[in-house]
Formats: C-alpha cells, sequence, structure tokens
C-alpha cells in the first residue's frame, strides 16, 4: 500500500436541528463575526434570520456581507476584506454555497494579510498562515464541498482567469451541515451543484494520487449522487435525498483534500474564468462525456466500477458504457449544453485550452492529454 497523509481537521454538525448549534460554536472562536452571503432571496429570509437570531443570541457581534457573486471575484472579495479589517472581526461565518464558503476562505486571508488574496493563488510561492482568520462554514447547496476542503477558488476579472488558493489554513473550523437548508435551492442549481459534487469524487477516485481512504470516500459519494440526484432535482423537498446530497458533497470534499482533481476540474476552471456568471458543475458538464470517452482505456476497472454504480448488471465491458452514461445523466438534469449556449466565442478556445493547461491536476487524470488534445475537446463541445 503507497504512503499518503489524511488530514481532516474540520468539525462536522451534520443532522436535522444542527443549526441551533451556531451560537456556542461561534462564541468559542470569536466575539466579533462578519457573515457573508448572497443578497437576499425570498426563499432565504427565514434561514438568514434564524442565522442572524443565534449569533446574536450568543452575545456576539454581528456584521453581514451581502455582495456575493458566483464565481467569487478579487474585487468583491477586497470590499469584503475591508469591512472585516473596519468592523475588527475576529471570525468569519460563510452561509449559501460553494460561492459564499470560498469568498470567506479569501476574505479570512486577506483581513489578516496587508496582501490581495490573489497573491496567495496556487503557483504564487505564498501561503497564508495561522494568522489566517477562523471560518465556519454553513452550506446551503451540495456540491463544492468547500466546507470540509484547503481549498478556495477565486476569479480575476481582470485576466480572464481562475484560480486557486490551497492551504491547510483556510479548513473551515467547523461545518454545520443541515440538509433541510438546501430545500430552497432552484431545480437547476441542485443538478449543477449535485454533478459537481459527482465531479469531486469522480476525479479524486480516477486520480493517480488516489489513496485508500480517498477512494472509500468518493465511491460512497458517487453511489449516493447515483441513488438521489435526479430525485432532489425532481422532488425538491425529498428528505432524504436532500440528506444523501449534503452527505455527498461532503465526502467528495473529503475525497479531494487528499489527492485533488484532474482535467475535467481544471478545463471547467477556465471555462468559468471566460463566463464568470456560469457554475463550475455547468462548466464541468460540458466537456465531462467526451474527456471519459478519451481516457476509457486508461480509465480501466475504475471507470467500470462507476459505470455499475449507476447501471450495476454491467458486465465486463463496463468502462465502455460510462461515457452514455455520463451524457444520458447529463441529459436528464438539463445539463447537456454545449459552450455557444453560454456565450462563449469560438476565437476564445486557444485561450481557454491554454488556461486549462496551466491549471493544476491533468497531469494526474488517467490519460494525459496535450494542450492541443484540450483545444480539441473544448472544439468539440463548442
Amino acid at each position: 500500500m503507497k504512503k499518503f497523509i489524511s488530514y481532516h481537521p474540520t468539525e462536522l454538525f451534520f443532522g436535522d436541528g444542527s443549526l441551533d448549534s451556531l451560537g456556542k460554536i461561534v462564541s468559542q472562536l470569536g466575539q466579533r463575526a462578519l457573515l457573508i452571503r448572497t443578497p437576499l432571496i425570498e426563499p432565504m429570509r427565514s434561514t438568514y434570520e434564524r442565522v442572524e437570531m443565534l449569533i446574536r443570541a450568543a452575545n456576539v457581534e454581528l456584521h453581514c456581507f451581502d455582495d456575493v457573486e458566483p464565481n467569487p471575484t478579487t474585487s468583491v472579495i477586497s470590499k469584503a476584506a475591508l469591512q472585516a479589517k473596519a468592523a475588527n472581526v475576529d471570525v468569519i461565518i460563510a452561509l449559501g454555497g460553494g460561492s459564499s464558503i470560498d469568498t470567506a476562505k479569501a476574505v479570512a486571508i486577506e483581513a489578516a494579510y496587508n496582501k490581495p488574496c490573489w497573491d496567495f493563488r496556487f503557483g504564487s510561492g505564498l501561503e497564508p498562515g495561522a494568522e489566517t482568520l477562523p471560518i465556519i462554514a454553513i452550506p446551503t447547496t451540495s456540491g463544492t464541498g468547500s466546507e470540509v476542503t484547503p481549498v478556495a477558488v477565486v476569479s480575476n476579472e481582470e485576466e480572464n482567469y481562475k484560480s486557486i488558493i490551497w492551504s491547510k489554513n483556510i479548513f473551515c473550523k467547523a461545518a454545520i451541515m443541515e440538509p433541510s437548508l438546501t430545500y430552497s435551492m432552484l431545480k437547476q442549481l441542485t443538478a449543477e451543484t449535485g454533478f459537481d459534487a459527482f465531479a469531486h469524487c469522480f476525479e479524486s477516485y480516477i486520480s493517480s494520487n488516489a489513496t485508500l481512504t480517498s477512494s472509500i470516500y468518493a465511491l460512497e459519494g458517487m453511489r449516493l449522487v447515483a441513488k438521489s440526484l435526479l430525485v432532489a432535482f425532481q422532488q425538491p423537498d425529498n428528505r432524504e435525498a436532500r440528506a444523501d446530497m449534503m452527505m455527498a458533497a461532503t465526502m467528495g470534499g473529503m475525497a479531494i483534500s487528499e489527492t485533488g482533481v484532474t482535467l475535467p476540474h481544471g478545463m471547467g476552471m477556465a471555462i468559468g474564468g471566460y463566463c464568470h456568471q456560469m457554475s463550475h458543475g455547468a462548466s464541468m458538464a460540458m466537456v465531462y462525456p467526451d474527456i471519459i470517452e478519451q481516457s476509457v482505456v486508461e480509465g480501466g476497472e475504475r471507470y467500470a466500477n462507476v459505470a455499475r454504480l449507476f447501471k450495476p448488471s454491467l458486465g465486463d465491458d463496463a468502462a465502455q458504457h460510462l461515457p452514455q452514461i455520463i451524457t444520458e445523466f447529463l441529459q436528464r438534469l438539463n445539463l447537456g449544453k454545449s459552450l455557444g449556449d453560454y456565450g462563449i466565442k469560438k476565437d476564445m478556445l486557444p485561450d481557454i485550452a491554454k488556461a486549462s493547461f496551466e491549471q493544476p491536476g491533468w497531469q494526474e487524470h488517467p490519460k494525459v492529454h496535450s494542450q492541443a488534445e484540450m483545444l480539441h475537446i473544448l472544439e468539440r463541445s463548442f
């Protein structure tokens, strides 16, 4: 068995009623909190009010930043960090999906240092240290698993570039996982975030960095997605399906914390750099079937095992069925779209391929692709 490190320091509070622990958790970490969330939409009103009440009831001074946007940008992060520094907050709370949690992680860095969070991006040589403010995550979507990862995804709108910050110092101190908080997700958001959860599990499982523990998390996460994502998509208030998907997302986050991701994630990141309003799940969905088809031989038995999670009756040729299984799965989730559908222009593709090649992870994919091959994938997905 190969040598590996497994490190998961986030304390999880999972299940109905878990949010009631928020006041105690916050007060143990600080006395002045910045709550980071998206602008209010009516279905989230009761959740917003409940969270605020629990924090204030714990005698914690509360400040709110309500301008989180999809694919958090450096300018939005800096705006929130300025508010955090002005209020001298000592704990950051994220309420929402991956964008809120990633924003919170980046703000926790920027509020602690006299440097933009972008200076700490992958490949910069800088890593945030223990001065980073403590973070609490309250997920309201089931996708990124960011509540249990050492990763924040940040977009630089001036450079049309999306990158990551990776550091053990941005693991959340606690994550409150109450499945009922995801009931208000719009149908398409359920699909996009749910596919992101699958992608984390899948790429961790097929990565050359895969470990025994990451493979256990990844396989169980994919089993839950295969069982429950379409149910949650079709029945938004299905209690069991929502709980399954929240756990699948968390397992995906734990898996990639050990292994990282592979080619599809890097390409999805690069696409998102050119279309900030496109969700990460949607950007990956457009290239996923073709990438899998190009690497069926190299994926071998691992691809076969994933195919059997969706169709247990498949035999020795199960891996060959995986591209079609994923294509049909995406179509049922209304994710079978093209790059052109989102306004990506054909003359952007070479630059997106170059950005894909600069992202981490493609070297760990079962089949290592060249930049030219990445361009061909984009052209076929256009």
